[in-house]
């Protein structure tokens, strides 16, 4: 990812995970965040190197009825691939003990 990337596409990108992800658990956290940066090195008062980037990582909690926790994350913009890591969180889930002790994920923000 080099470009900077609009509220309205991480809205979409979270959008389409928690629906996803809510159709097999009891609760779903996702946190989609963007960062940039750059840095610019001088030499002999004049521009040496300048370099860009930007980073865009999406993060999936899942828990399930009987309390099993997945968590799963990746680097992308690209709707498959936010798909898949869902796909990764639910797994993950399933396959992990019951955790009687979590306190569950925090209510929704706004």
């Amino acid at each position: 990812m080099t470009a900077p990337v609009g509220r309205e596409a991480i809205e979409r990108l979270a959008d389409a995970a928690l629906e996803r992800a809510g159709r097999s658990a009891a609760g779903v956290e996702v946190v989609v965040q963007h960062a940039a940066g750059g840095l610019t090195r001088f030499a002999n008062s004049q521009i040496h190197q300048n370099v860009a980037t930007a980073d865009l990582s999406v993060g999936v909690r899942v828990v399930t009825g009987d309390g099993r926790v997945g968590v799963a994350g990746a680097h992308t913009d690209d709707p498959a691939t936010v798909a898949d890591t869902v796909d990764r969180a639910l797994e993950i889930a399933r396959v992990s003990p019951p955790d009687p002790e979590f306190p569950g994920l925090a209510p929704p923000a706004g």
